[in-house]
């Protein structure tokens, strides 16, 4: 069988896992007030069905309010909890998966703003920013060796309730910067008691809710641990040694597996840095395979648990890979399985082109942590959506449904529309079709975004969706259609400003130098919003030097935090400058004009000017067809501008609609 390794049988302690692909706990923000909620049942239940063979479900407080890391967190602090809990757990059983529950606290990285609470920690030492979650927080307060103990009972009772309810096991969480990483760090636990001054007592907290888990749940009960075992940067706590160390100490515990994670703690990004719509595949599989050898080294002995490890792993080949080298022994499919939760199924069907693909754009993350709402995704209409139902009904009546424009909110209408029973045809007025995803996936950094253009030519062929090229579509070419249905769905306009200047031959839209005009070696780009920065680290990558003028005090403000901070300090790293609460005056043949929010003017050098100063809705076409069509709508940028979670969103609810 192709990819045998990824998918035979696998074994946590007594576990039989049907195949060795694993969805990681990830907080999708989504719980009723901390109980299982539909929207909760639904996600897992749909990963079940697309044949992953392990799921943890997402990170749940042990101890609410005080270890909340947002308002929608699942809980397991209290018996109440359990019947929810149980009803999930049977439906994945149900649909041929096995489940672990990660229980959690956040320790001093919960904000009082969720909690109503200071928080707490192993040491009265602030969480620091990190450029990799966008955070901070205030100083804990440090927990007593009482209260220490008080919460070790809190996660041994937590598993309890997680068997009771019918879980496989648990997962003890212990990244990031939640409480368990925190016992860990030499930076955060600062401590000279039991639990702290020395690795050897770091790890003590981890052992003593390992030991009260056993107690309380048996032998039988599958206990592991998702484990930081190196931290970067300049506030990094736990060194590779120390990691191997913990790892070791957890498997003589009597650990069942072990997941292991890389955290850092930097405030600004290098240039190594790469933001994960420009990651690698199989992150941790290196990492994975240095503990493992490190335990050996320690032990003489091979490794006596299994070792999950993943990154970027959610492509047969490269799992199968790791495998095969035996680097892990099973391969977490994080943000993959959220964009595609039939991705096993689809692999074993021999249907690769048609996985959704994450393009790693973090907007799953960011909405949880930024804005404390539930998490969204660029790929996937359906994540944070509608309850997250991803059952589709057929339409009563089949109708003939136009579709202008051939970007991602129009791909998903005609996606949807056609599994539910239409007959659809999209009119795009390129050679080809990918809208603003197309852009998207040219700056440096962006590898990871092109696959969703091959997914938009896959599932066209899939569906066999009509598709009319070099098509540009008026009122009265669309009215000759007689269609049941159209959808405009044709992108923005760019805005228009009135600058002396403006119509000079070497002043074009910062999109024209993104898709390949040529620009002059010192070009001023007004306007740093996401397309005018991205497009400054494409032309710095060149050798060009790039000043940025933005009327506002903030540059790329609408990107996700952790992707914009890596942008805007790779462009502080390459030269780039930055002015801030500037206008641009007047254009030149030679140089820009501008002025300071203190109303000081300046020139500067300009062979050439790009213009990004913000798009605006396109409704004209679909103004023109309101009365004259029985139906039609008006969605993505032409609507109104925004991300592609909010594009593909509004393109899989008119079709759901229809």
């Amino acid at each position: 069988m192709e990819y045998s390794n990824l998918f035979s049988e696998g074994k946590i302690g007594g576990l039989v896992v049907k195949n060795k692909i694993v969805l990681p706990a990830m907080g999708i923000n989504m719980s009723d007030k901390g109980f299982v909620s539909e929207a909760i049942m639904n996600h897992y239940t749909e990963r079940a069905k697309g044949g992953a063979g392990l799921l943890i479900v997402e990170v749940s407080c042990v101890d609410a309010p005080q270890g909340l890391n947002s308002s929608n967190m699942l809980v397991i602090d209290d018996d109440k909890y359990i019947d929810g809990m149980s009803q999930l757990a049977d439906s994945i059983h149900e649909n041929g998966a096995k489940c672990l529950l990660q229980i959690s606290h956040t320790g001093r990285g919960s904000r009082r703003k969720i909690t109503g609470k200071q928080p707490v920690g192993p040491s009265a030492v602030a969480m620091p920013y990190t450029f990799m979650m966008g955070l901070s927080n205030e100083e804990p307060r440090e927990l007593t060796a009482e209260e220490i103990r008080a919460i070790e009972d809190k996660y041994a009772n937590a598993a309890l309730r997680a068997k009771k309810a019918g879980f496989d096991g648990i997962q003890m969480h212990s990244i990031g910067y939640y409480l368990g990483e925190q016992f860990l760090s030499s930076k955060a636990n600062v401590r000279t008691d039991e639990y702290g001054g020395s690795k050897e007592k770091r790890i003590q907290f981890h052992l003593n809710v390992v030991q009260k888990i056993r107690a309380l749940c048996g032998d039988d009960f599958v206990v592991t641990v998702k484990l930081t075992v190196l931290e970067l940067g300049e506030d990094a706590g736990i060194t590779f040694e120390e990691g191997t160390y913990y790892a070791y100490r957890l498997q003589e515990a009597g650990i069942d597996a072990l997941e292991v994670m890389v955290g850092a703690w930097k405030q600004e990004a290098t240039l190594e840095d790469v933001a994960d719509t420009g990651s690698p595949k199989g992150q941790m599989f290196d990492v994975s395979a240095g503990i493992k050898a490190g335990i050996k080294a320690i032990t003489g002995k091979e490794v006596t648990i299994p070792i999950i490890s993943g990154g970027r792993a959610g492509y047969a080949q490269v799992a199968e890979e790791a495998l095969a080298k035996e680097k892990c022994e099973f391969v977490f499919m994080g943000k993959s399985l959220l964009a595609e939760p039939n991705l096993p199924n689809l692999i074993l069907e021999k249907k690769e082109a048609l996985i959704r693909p994450c393009i790693g754009c973090n907007t799953c993350i960011d909405q949880q942590l930024q804005h404390d709402k539930c998490s969204r995704c660029s790929s996937n209409a359906v994540l944070g959506n509608r309850h997250n139902r991803y059952e589709l009904e057929l339409a009563t009546k089949t109708k003939k449904i136009a579709i202008i424009g051939g970007g991602i909110a129009a791909i998903e209408a005609a996606r949807v529309a056609t599994l539910r029973g239409h007959d659809v045809t999209i009119y795009e007025k390129d050679a080809e079709i990918g809208g603003q995803v197309k852009l998207a996936a040219t700056p440096p950094h962006k590898e990871n975004i092109k696959p969703m253009l091959d997914y938009f030519k896959a599932i066209i062929k899939e569906l066999a969706i009509k598709v009319h090229y070099n098509r540009f579509m008026d009122e009265e070419a669309v009215l000759a259609l007689n269609a049941d249905v159209v959808i405009c769905a044709v992108g923005p306009t760019p805005v228009k400003i009135n600058l002396p200047g403006i119509d000079l031959p070497h002043v074009m839209e910062a999109k024209e130098a993104l898709l390949g005009k040529n620009t002059g070696q010192n070009v001023v780009i007004i306007g740093g919003g996401v397309v005018g920065c991205e497009t400054a680290e494409y032309l710095v990558e060149q050798g060009k030097q790039v000043t940025i003028v933005e009327a506002t005090d903030k540059m790329a403000a609408k990107m996700v935090m952790t992707n914009r901070t890596i942008l805007l300090d790779h462009l502080k790293l390459a030269g780039t400058i930055f002015m801030n609460k500037t206008k641009c005056i007047e254009i030149s043949k030679s140089f820009v004009e501008v002025m300071a929010e203190n109303r000081e003017r300046q020139h500067i050098l300009a062979d050439t000017v790009l213009l990004s100063v913000g798009e605006r809705p396109n409704p004209s076409l679909y103004d023109s067809l309101v009365g004259k069509v029985s139906e039609v709508y008006n969605i993505g940028d032409s609507q109104l501008p925004d991300c592609f979670a909010t594009s593909i969103k509004q393109g899989h609810e008119v079709a759901v609609n229809v």
